[in-house]
């Protein structure tokens, strides 16, 4: 299934891998954040 260009997961599996590495990027900002460098935060 595509929809706007972009490949829609179709399995929970794929679902839940995506949630998955959205959060452990989104934790790892929080972390770099929390280091109060704004450098580090927009580098990655």
């Amino acid at each position: 299934m595509i929809k706007g260009g972009k490949h829609m997961p179709n399995t929970n599996l794929e679902i839940t891998q995506k949630v998955m590495e959205d959060f452990v990027k989104i934790q790892r900002r929080m972390l770099i954040a929390k280091k109060e460098n704004a450098v580090e935060t927009y580098a990655s």
